[in-house]
């Protein structure tokens, strides 16, 4: 794009004006002040006035999650997340923590068996929200409902900005009750139909919409429209991600949540919603991000549009040069360097970036670059939390799932993602430089990404739609917890007699490099467990040792990976660079084994070329059988013969 052309699309962001949207309608600077800078003022400026704690308490049950956040106070904060002994959880926290930079992490529990199975007690959560609020604790009389809750509210000169859904018996209730005690949002309590992936009605969304609008009309809230009281609705709970049958035919529940209810698309809006699902663990780590992480110190652009007609509109440059501006290093890849040679290099060590925006094409598990396809392995590894600006066709078709881009991306530690649930047409998506101007601006995340005057269309918020993009909070002083165990003391305590948590531990206070190193040695040793190999290869392939990762592959059963999927992508992504070189034959027979299920045909077809270089043809298709026998699902296995015949017809 040139400077000229750069000046009028900046000129553009200020004043909100944004060229044609098909079927929507163009934002108004009025709209952008009135509507989005507004509901991001009041959110950023709440968090700004509650100091934060340097220190991450991480729990393992529900009662002891809960009783966490009744221990904030409007002195203190401090983020609480969920080990429920899963990798990915863990990985979840070590990102957390690698993103919030604590002095301390500590486990801590509070004793009792509550909430077992992950179900909701209101009354706990009530008595959790209502102790947040107050400056020492104590409690009415009565205790807490919705009512004292409004009135400690009311006493402090707080309007709540947003309401929270979730449900007894949706886990993600975890993300709700820290949002609604971070932010100081009521809660509407509803039956979750657990459908993710399918579609409601638009009676179904219209009589939802209702039920928030009365709930805040009960409160004394106002929410007829933007500008009112409420001004966002966090759906903490997996209810169907689409409303099937609107007059525009499929839209995402988070751009029909919101409107005034009648059954159609072109309504006007009264609130920006996003949706939070997930495992426990999960939905407490998106919330607990867009509470506490200050914003990120770099971004990553990757613009694989031509510079032409309405593709140069979205400007990966022009985005970078604000950020930029905004005080946030930007790394971007435009023009020359946008093709997939590109992307696989960029991608072969994990990135650091709060803030990523990629512009490109394609379907829910495969993107088009400038040159070449990316498939979902080649989703880059987030060494830190981030918040993805995703423009391509039918990325979150299917988000409860790994096996589509939006699904990599949060399984990857996305805690908000912007995305398309059907084909939105490009100009459907807000330009990239505004986008980046908005959030800069300070902008709420729900309200930053969409259009401001536009009917409910095909584009999903993942996420806590307020979250903002600010300084760090203000300090407190460390908290203490009674019976609390520091985890990095613990790590270094278990060391010697048990090595493989210890690893673990030094993983979930962002100490990657000791973790690599003790992992490292005990491989060398043949005395690193399974444990320990799930816990060192992702702080291995952080921590650079790209060699370490691929030494893995001669110990790790393909059974055992399965285990945290994640770690898979993150071996062929150290091994993309090499394949050509590698002459290990053993190597490359252990990496065949590893093919990944939902991209066999360029995996196999890429290790078996590399075999067949350093030990035939013949070697090369013995490896793969092995590694087709090892399959479990027919389907798969059938997959894989093709695949198989079809490269010894191109080996004879």
């Amino acid at each position: 794009m040139t400077s000229a052309g750069r000046a009028g699309l900046m000129l553009g962001v200020v004043l909100g004006v944004c060229g044609s949207v098909g079927a929507q309608s163009q934002p108004s600077a009025d709209a952008l002040v009135a509507h989005g800078l507004a509901i991001g003022q009041r959110s950023e400026g709440v968090r700004q006035k509650l100091a934060v704690a340097p220190v991450v308490v991480v729990v393992r049950d529900a009662a002891s999650y809960v009783e966490a956040i009744s221990r904030w106070r409007l002195s203190v904060r401090f983020p609480v997340l969920i080990d429920d002994g899963t990798p990915v959880a863990r990985e979840h926290i070590a990102r957390f923590v690698r993103g919030f930079g604590p002095e301390r992490v500590v486990r801590w529990s509070a004793g009792g068996g509550a909430m077992k199975d992950w179900v909701a007690d209101r009354a706990l959560i009530d008595r959790a929200i209502g102790r947040a609020w107050t400056v020492d604790g104590k409690e009415p009389e009565k205790g807490f409902d919705a009512s004292s809750i409004m009135a400690g509210w009311k006493a402090i000169d707080l309007t709540p900005p947003g309401v929270v859904v979730m449900s007894e018996r949706d886990p993600a209730w975890t993300a709700g009750v820290a949002l609604a005690a971070g932010r100081g949002q009521p809660i509407l309590w509803i039956e979750s139909s657990r459908r993710l992936d399918a579609a409601m009605t638009p009676e179904q969304a219209d009589a939802l919409d209702l039920r928030i609008r009365d709930l805040c009309a009960s409160l004394g809230l106002s929410c007829e429209k933007q500008g009112d009281a409420i001004e966002a609705v966090t759906i903490c709970a997996a209810v169907e991600q689409t409303v099937k049958g609107t007059s525009v035919g499929v839209v995402a529940t988070t751009d029909r949540i919101g409107r005034l209810t009648g059954g159609r698309a072109d309504v006007a809006r009264w609130a920006w919603c996003g949706q939070i699902f997930g495992s426990a663990s999960e939905a407490a780590y998106r919330a607990m991000c867009a509470l506490f992480l200050p914003r990120g110190e770099s971004a990553w652009v990757f613009d694989s549009y031509p510079g032409t007609g309405e593709w140069g509109k979205y400007d990966g440059t022009a985005a970078g040069a604000v950020l930029e501006k905004w005080g946030v290093r930007t790394t971007v890849f435009d023009g020359p360097r946008s093709d997939l040679v590109a992307w696989r290099n960029a991608v072969e060590s994990a990135i650091g970036a709060g803030v990523v925006m990629v512009n490109t094409k394609g379907n829910k598990e495969f993107f088009e670059l400038s040159s070449g396809t990316g498939l979902l392995g080649d989703v880059p590894i987030l060494s830190r939390p981030a918040a993805v600006h995703f423009i391509h066709s039918w990325s979150a078709q299917y988000v409860g799932t790994r096996n589509t881009l939006a699904g990599r991306w949060l399984d990857r530690g996305a805690y908000v993602y912007y995305g398309s649930v059907e084909e939105p047409t490009l100009t459907a998506f807000m330009p990239t430089p505004i986008v980046a101007a908005r959030l800069a601006s300070g902008m709420p995340f729900g309200a930053a990404v969409r259009y401001d005057a536009s009917p409910a269309w095909k584009l999903t918020v993942i996420g806590d739609p307020l979250a903002t993009f600010g300084a760090r909070a203000p300090r407190a002083e460390m908290v203490a917890l009674e019976g609390a165990e520091d985890v990095g003391e613990a790590a270094r305590t278990v060391v010697k007699e048990k090595p493989a948590e210890a690893i673990a531990l030094f993983v979930m206070v962002g100490r990657d490099a000791d973790a690599a190193r003790l992992g490292s040695a005990l491989l060398s040793q043949k005395k690193l467990d399974e444990v320990g190999m799930l816990a060192a290869g992702p702080a291995m392939f952080r921590a650079g040792r790209s060699d370490d990762v691929l030494a893995l592959l001669r110990e790790m059963p393909p059974a055992a990976a399965d285990r945290l999927p994640e770690l898979r992508d993150m071996m062929w992504l150290a091994a993309w660079g090499r394949l050509g070189e590698m002459t290990d034959r053993a190597m490359l027979e252990n990496l065949a084994r590893h093919v990944r299920p939902e991209q066999l045909e360029r995996d196999m077809g890429e290790v078996g070329e590399a075999l067949r270089k350093v030990a035939g043809g013949a070697a090369a298709t013995a490896a793969l059988e092995r590694a087709r026998d090892e399959m479990t699902d027919p389907g798969r296995k059938s997959e894989a013969d093709r695949i198989i015949q079809r490269l010894k017809g191109r080996w004879r």
